[in-house]
C-alpha cells in the first residue's frame, strides 16, 4: 500500500524539479540574450535604477560604462535591469513629441475661463 503512494510523490517531486529547472534555463538564456545584445549608445537601467547611456563595454572584464548626463560610470554586466535600443527610445520620444502636440492642440482650442469677478 505505501510502495505506490510514495512512487507517485517521486514522480510529482521529479517533475517539479524539471520544470523548475528548465523555467530557470530559459530565464538565464533570455538574460544572456539581453545582455549579448547591447550596442553603444543603448538606453540602460541597472538594478539600482540609475538611467543612461551605454558608452563601453569591456567583455574581458564583464564590465559595461554608462554615461549619465556627462558623468561615466562602470558597472558589472550583472547589475543590466533592462536594455532598450536607439530605434526603441527615438520611437518612444516621437510618440511622446506627437501626444504633447496633440495635448496642445486641443488645450489651444478650449475657451479661456472668464475672470471671477469678487464680491463688493
Amino acid at each position: 500500500m505505501g510502495s505506490p503512494f510514495i512512487l507517485v510523490m517521486l514522480v510529482m517531486v521529479g517533475g517539479m524539479m524539471f520544470m523548475t529547472s528548465r523555467q530557470q534555463k530559459k530565464a538565464q538564456e533570455s538574460r544572456k540574450n539581453l545582455l549579448d545584445s547591447m550596442k553603444v549608445g543603448s538606453s540602460i537601467v541597472t538594478i539600482g535604477g540609475l538611467h543612461g547611456t551605454l558608452f563601453a563595454v569591456n567583455n574581458d572584464l564583464g564590465t559595461i560604462e554608462l554615461d549619465c548626463e556627462g558623468v561615466i560610470l562602470t558597472f558589472d554586466k550583472s547589475a543590466i535591469k533592462t536594455v532598450k535600443e536607439p530605434a526603441e527610445i527615438q520611437a518612444e520620444a516621437e510618440k511622446f513629441v506627437a501626444d504633447s502636440e496633440e495635448k496642445a492642440d486641443q488645450e489651444s482650442q478650449r475657451p479661456y475661463d472668464t475672470p471671477i469677478e469678487e464680491d463688493k
